[in-house]
């Protein structure tokens, strides 16, 4: 009698996550790779390209910028050390998600810090900026995917940050994007878009009559009626994060 050949168990398929939807990688750019890696990606956070929870592979994000793993882990890494991402695995870290108590204590600071930015850029508004701003809004108007959307909301606000002219601020404001970015996705579908319109158009206008308590307010509705939205969606305490599928543009 024969004996039967013991086949060997199968591999389990090992599924690789996807590099989310960024900037490009510029090869001919005087910055070193590093730096632009890192950079790449936080700006990535901070307008929500990257979504809330799940992970990100240094090995899926180095193959979609053309770049070594070296560069890329290293960036990833600093945003470790940022507290937006916790390295859970060889290769692989994990987006912060927000709890409610985080969430609330971000939302406390921007309102000062995206406040005083606001009343500062107030005195130095004039025609040629306004019609920029406007010009920025409107393209938040016409956007037809929820990344359009969040990307350029980002460009709004901080088009008129900058105007604040005042770099520690804007630095630290950039800090609370940075934790926020990901979790502005949770908004995004909840939110009717005409809400957000009247907001910033109560914020041009009073930017365009050089109005800092005008600015003040309208910058706090904007932002306070985003929040509520978020917090009812968000956990108690931070939540456990699952694998992700993020898009490359």
């Amino acid at each position: 009698m024969s004996e039967k050949k013991l086949e060997k168990p199968a591999r389990p398929r090992r599924i690789r996550m996807a590099a989310p939807r960024m900037q490009k990688f510029d090869p001919t750019a005087a910055e070193a790779v590093e730096r632009q890696v890192y950079r790449i990606v936080r700006r990535s956070l901070m307008t929500g390209a990257i979504l809330p929870g799940g992970k990100l592979s240094t090995r899926s994000l180095a193959e979609a910028l053309g770049v070594s793993v070296m560069p890329v882990r290293e960036a990833l890494k600093r945003l470790e050390a940022d507290g937006v991402l916790e390295s859970r695995a060889k290769s692989a870290f994990h987006i912060h998600d927000l709890s409610q108590a985080e969430f609330r204590e971000v939302l406390e600071i921007r309102l000062r810090l995206e406040g005083l930015a606001v009343r500062e850029a107030a005195k130095n508004f004039d025609a040629d900026k306004m019609r920029q701003a406007r010009a920025l809004d409107h393209r938040i108007h016409s956007s037809r995917t929820t990344a359009q959307r969040l990307e350029r909301n980002f460009r709004f606000h901080f088009f008129i940050y900058q105007l604040a002219d005042m770099s520690m601020t804007l630095a630290l404001i950039e800090n609370m994007w940075l934790r926020i970015g990901p979790t502005l996705n949770k908004v995004v579908s909840k939110v009717r878009p005409e809400e957000t319109y009247a907001a910033h158009a109560h914020l041009l206008a009073a930017l365009a009559r050089r109005d800092p308590d005008g600015a003040e307010r309208a910058l706090q509705r904007d932002l306070l009626q985003a929040a509520e939205v978020i917090e009812n969606q968000l956990s108690t305490s931070s939540a456990d994060t699952n694998a992700i599928q993020p898009r490359v543009r």
